[in-house]
């Protein structure tokens, strides 16, 4: 009789998963009308932002026009009513700039997990640094722009072909770099520009921040036109690549 124990173990050969291998990634999937929806939202936003430019433009033309070294709740100007219409405009970004943010964090999971579909363990850092590395304080200088070179690299029909160092440079860098420069230099004239000119004491810190106000602007349009142009050129090289099985 066969002893209770003599059941035969399994074979040496059965798969098991290999230690550290990665899940295999799922089908891709078109980001074709997060991208619609989000270029919509990007451009309400590029008008309100041409709005505020004038504006703002507006305002610091009044103030450039009182006695330097004065201070500001002295002078001869409609302090109230440029205070509102700021205040006003300000607020009216904002109910626009909400609703892109958070298409622009869904778009960007998209696209970056789609990459991993066309190129897997070939992205950059962790599928969850598509979001934190914008949320993060001092990654968000370069992360983002590192994971977006390699979706771009990886989507693009063209980096099958590589090299020996690895897959050729997408021809849209040029694109990418456009917007990415126009994006930092918005933040740090941003992050310089922290007191609203209201809310300065002189005439002349007024004069500097609204001033920085209406650079701010200048920056802001051509950086939401490039990236319109980013979200509809990568959706569609990912489409193309979807569409052709690879």
């Amino acid at each position: 009789p066969r002893p209770w124990h003599s059941t035969p173990p399994p074979p040496v050969t059965a798969p098991y998963p290999a230690p550290g291998a990665a899940a295999r990634p799922g089908a891709a999937r078109s980001a074709r009308t997060l991208s619609l929806v989000l270029s919509a939202l990007l451009s309400a936003l590029l008008l309100c932002t041409l709005v505020q430019l004038v504006l703002d433009s507006r305002v610091y033309g009044e103030l450039n026009e009182l006695h330097e070294g004065g201070y500001l709740a002295y002078a001869a100007f409609d302090h109230d009513s440029l205070r509102n219409t700021t205040e006003v405009m300000a607020g009216l970004s904002a109910l626009f700039q909400l609703p892109v943010v958070v298409l622009w964090l869904v778009w960007f999971w998209r696209v970056r997990a789609n990459a991993e579909v066309f190129a897997p363990g070939q992205i950059r850092y962790h599928q969850g640094w598509a979001i934190g590395s914008w949320l993060v304080p001092v990654v968000w200088f370069f992360m983002p722009k590192q994971i977006i070179n390699d979706v771009c690299d990886h989507s693009d029909p063209t980096s099958t072909r590589t090299t020996w160092y690895g897959p050729r440079r997408s021809s849209n860098r040029g694109l990418l770099n456009g917007w990415w420069t126009m994006w930092l230099a918005g933040m740090v004239v941003g992050v310089l520009n922290y007191q609203p000119w209201y809310e300065a004491e002189t005439v002349d810190q007024a004069q500097g921040s609204a001033a920085l106000t209406v650079f701010a602007d200048l920056l802001a349009v051509p950086a939401t036109v490039l990236a319109i142009l980013v979200v509809l050129r990568l959706t569609s090289l990912q489409d193309d690549r979807i569409k052709a099985g690879r």
